[in-house]
C-alpha cells in the first residue's frame, strides 16, 4: 500500500519534481540569491510572507538545495520560534559555522559574538531567518545585514510593513528586500500537490479522486493541513487492513491529523513558550495583560511584553489559541493543544 512513507509527511522536504504551483516564487528567489555573472556574492535580501501552509519553508529549502548543487554556498537555516534572542540568533550562527555548541558560550556578550561571527562568516553565506516576526529585538537583523557577502532570506506570515520596527534603518533595508507573497492554494493546486505525493508514495489504487476532494475540503487552502490528512487516512486504512482509502476513513481520521500538527507545532516551541501556552489554559480566557502578569509569575527570567504579544499572534497563527474578534480581545487555548501540553508533562 506505501512505498515511499516519508512523502506522506507533512515535515518531509519533497524532492523538486514533486513540488508543484510554486515556479515563479521559486524562480523569483532563486534569482535574488544566485551569484553574480563574476561568480561573486552580494548581500543579497528576500522577504517571503503568506500564510501558514503556503509553501514558504518548502520553497525556500528547495532553492537552497539547487543554490548548494550548482555554488560554492554556506547555509545557515534558523528558526526565530527557538531562537528569538539576539544570543540565541548569533549562537545559531556560530554553530551553523561549525562552532562548538551555544551551552561553551552561555555567559558571553552578544558583541563578543557578532565579532565571532563576523570574523568566520566567508563569503556566500545565506542566512535564513524563518519566523523572522518572533525575534525579540530587530538588532540582530542590523548586524546581519552588515555582513559582507553575507544573503538574507526572511521568512514571516504578515508583510514586513505590518511588523513594528524600532529601527528606521532596518525598515528600510526590509523595504528594498525583494518581497515574494505566497497566496493560500487553491483547491485545484490542493489537489495536484496531493496527486504528486499519491503518485510517489501509494500503490495505484489506494485513493481516488472523490477521496482526494474530500481531503482538500478539509484542508482550507493549507498544503500542511491536507498532507497531514492524507498521511493520517492512509494510516488507518493500512491499520483497519482495508484495501483502499474511503470517505469515512478520512472523516475518522481528521482528529488524528489535527493532532499531528498540534504535536508538530508544540515541538518547535522554546520551554518558555510552552509555558506561556500552560498559562492562557490555566487562566484564559483572558485578555493579553492578566496572561503576561501570570507569565511573569511562573518563569524567573520572563521575556518582555512585545515578545509575549509576538507569541500570542503567533499561537493564534497556529491555531493553538482561539482569539475573540472584539476591541480587546481575549485568548483561550484549544482543548487538543492543553490535552497535548498535559500528556507531555506526564511523559517527562
Amino acid at each position: 500500500m506505501i512505498q515511499n512513507p516519508a512523502i506522506l509527511e507533512p515535515n518531509t522536504q519533497p524532492e523538486r519534481e514533486i513540488i508543484v504551483h510554486r515556479e515563479s516564487e521559486i524562480d523569483s528567489l532563486i534569482s535574488v540569491l544566485k551569484p553574480l555573472p563574476t561568480g561573486e556574492f552580494w548581500e543579497a535580501s528576500a522577504y517571503l510572507y503568506g500564510p501558514s501552509g503556503a509553501g514558504k519553508t518548502t520553497t525556500t529549502r528547495c532553492v537552497l538545495e539547487q543554490l548548494e548543487e550548482a555554488h560554492d554556498v554556506s547555509i545557515i537555516y534558523i528558526d526565530c520560534m527557538a531562537h528569538h534572542s539576539q544570543h540565541d540568533i548569533l549562537n545559531a550562527m556560530l554553530e551553523g559555522l561549525g562552532a562548538r555548541p551555544s551551552a561553551f558560550r552561555r555567559g558571553e556578550s552578544t558583541g563578543s559574538l557578532y565579532s565571532k561571527v563576523k570574523a568566520s562568516t566567508p563569503d556566500g553565506t545565506i542566512v535564513v531567518l524563518d519566523e523572522v516576526d518572533q525575534l525579540e529585538t530587530w538588532n540582530v537583523l542590523h548586524q546581519l545585514y552588515g555582513l559582507n557577502g553575507v544573503s538574507t532570506v526572511c521568512i514571516a506570515n504578515q508583510p514586513w510593513h505590518d511588523l513594528e520596527f524600532e529601527d528606521p534603518r532596518i525598515d528600510s533595508r526590509m523595504g528594498s528586500a525583494t518581497q515574494i507573497a505566497f497566496r493560500a492554494y487553491s483547491e485545484s493546486q490542493l489537489t495536484s500537490i496531493l496527486d504528486r505525493r499519491v503518485r510517489a508514495g501509494l500503490d495505484a489504487g489506494v485513493i481516488g479522486n472523490e477521496e482526494i476532494s474530500t481531503i482538500v475540503s478539509y484542508a482550507d487552502g493549507d498544503a500542511r493541513k491536507a498532507i497531514s490528512l492524507l498521511n493520517q487516512a492512509v494510516r488507518r486504512t493500512r491499520k483497519d487492513r482495508l484495501g483502499t482509502v474511503s470517505s469515512d476513513v478520512i472523516e475518522a481520521s481528521v482528529g488524528d491529523a489535527e493532532r499531528e500538527i498540534v504535536r508538530s507545532r508544540l515541538d518547535s516551541l522554546s520551554a518558555d513558550q510552552r509555558v506561556a501556552l500552560e498559562v492562557i489554559g490555566s487562566v484564559g480566557p483572558s485578555t493579553s495583560t492578566p496572561l503576561f502578569e501570570a507569565y511573569c509569575e511562573r518563569v524567573d527570567e520572563p521575556k518582555s511584553d512585545r515578545t509575549f504579544r509576538n507569541w500570542l499572534r503567533k499561537f493564534v497563527e497556529y491555531e493553538l489559541v482561539d482569539k475573540t474578534d472584539s476591541s480587546v480581545p481575549e485568548y483561550q487555548l484549544r482543548k487538543m493543544v492543553g490535552k497535548e501540553l498535559r500528556e507531555s508533562l506526564l511523559a517527562n
